[in-house]
């Protein structure tokens, strides 16, 4: 093995410079948003709530939970536009998920509870879901007895009087009272989270 003896009076420390200059100045200066707004409602329809004017690629955060276009949590971006720009809607916040409590009246043993499709995905979407799409996950609140249930996701179906495409979920449920099975037949709480898969 080599032994290698280093012997100096001198000890010179080699390093970076002592300052460092970085030009970010290159190019001409544009334009591009770069600022985040929220607001009650669709940014297209209520443009007052925003203080200043957009620039292109601004964002815009819908915070109305009961938004007429079902638009609650959307993102939306300043684009270009013909013949003018304006705000379009690029994704939700929480996407493709519903949650909600809903109180019901069991009849019979039987409930069922419809939803709107445009609660839970987008409208971009709504045309290329089927009921196979959906994961429904719920439980039965409310009840002081032991409850035995069951969940079925219906077709896809428009609703009567409003035109809106639902998602028909049915529950069947019994519960244990005095030694035996029996329809559930009250009111009670349904928890429900539906996710798209």
């Amino acid at each position: 093995m080599t032994e290698v003896l280093l012997s100096s009076e001198d000890l010179t420390v080699l390093g970076g410079p002592q300052t460092v200059s970085v030009d970010i100045d290159f190019g001409p200066t544009g334009e591009r948003g770069s600022k985040f707004f929220v607001g009650n409602g669709n940014p297209n329809s209520n443009s007052t709530q925003i203080p200043v004017t957009p620039k292109i690629y601004d964002m815009y955060i819908n915070l109305l939970t009961s938004d007429p276009d079902n638009e609650y949590l959307y993102i939306y971006q300043y684009q270009t536009g013909t013949p003018s720009s304006s705000w379009a809607p690029l994704v939700k916040l929480i996407p493709n998920t519903y949650s909600s409590n809903r109180v019901v009246t069991f009849i019979g043993g039987e409930k069922q509870i419809n939803v709107p499709i445009s609660k839970i995905v987008s409208p971009s979407l709504i045309s290329t879901v089927t009921a196979a799409n959906f994961n429904v996950q719920y439980s039965i609140a409310g009840n002081t007895n032991p409850v035995s249930s069951t969940v079925s996701v219906q077709t896809i179906v428009t609703e009567s009087g409003t035109g809106n495409l639902i998602l028909p979920i049915v529950i069947k449920a019994i519960e244990h009272s005095s030694g035996t099975w029996v329809d559930l037949a009250k009111e009670v709480t349904v928890h429900l989270l539906i996710t798209v898969v």
